[in-house]
């Protein structure tokens, strides 16, 4: 079961975000989700887009997809 916690000034007042230094957390991955705020954007910008499933349901992504997804 997921934990919820609140944000407040004394559990998080050390906490920060760091920029990465690369992408490669991404290096194994072809494909990223997109939510529905970067669909238009995608779109425009001629980006590859598939519906992909994952257990139950399907996620909406883009990026350069392997030989198994091609559709035509």
């Amino acid at each position: 079961m997921t934990q919820i916690t609140a944000i407040t000034k004394q559990s998080h007042a050390d906490k920060f975000w760091t920029r990465y230094s690369s992408y490669s957390f991404a290096s194994k991955s072809s494909i990223a989700n997109l939510v529905g705020a970067e669909i238009a954007k995608a779109v425009t910008a001629g980006l590859p887009m598939a519906f992909v499933k994952d257990r139950n349901h399907f996620l909406m992504t883009r990026g350069s997809f392997p030989n198994r997804y091609r559709i035509f």
